[in-house]
């Protein structure tokens, strides 16, 4: 009736299936992305600091329009680092 809760039918505790948050794309630590900024705002070439896979810069425009998001992704892990161009 009223008082009664949802059956929960994945198999977790109702607190559990209520309290669960979505997943975060793979990042960076903090140095390893702070590397990698600095690197793409030199222009050299990028790799990924974790397995050498190949990076993929959005937008691809080189260089960035002022104060656009710039987000580089590796390819191969999905490791993610963003920056905001023009904010250094």
């Amino acid at each position: 009736m009223y008082g009664e809760p949802a059956p929960v039918p994945s198999g977790l505790s109702a607190v559990e299936e209520r309290y669960m948050r979505k997943p975060r794309p793979a990042t960076y630590n903090p140095a390893q992305a702070l590397n990698l900024i600095a690197n793409d705002r030199t222009g050299t070439s990028l790799s990924c600091p974790s397995c050498s896979g190949p990076i993929e810069r959005i937008p691809n425009e080189v260089p960035p329009p002022p104060q656009s998001h710039v987000t580089l992704r590796c390819s191969e892990c999905g490791r993610v680092a963003r920056y905001i161009a023009g904010a250094a």
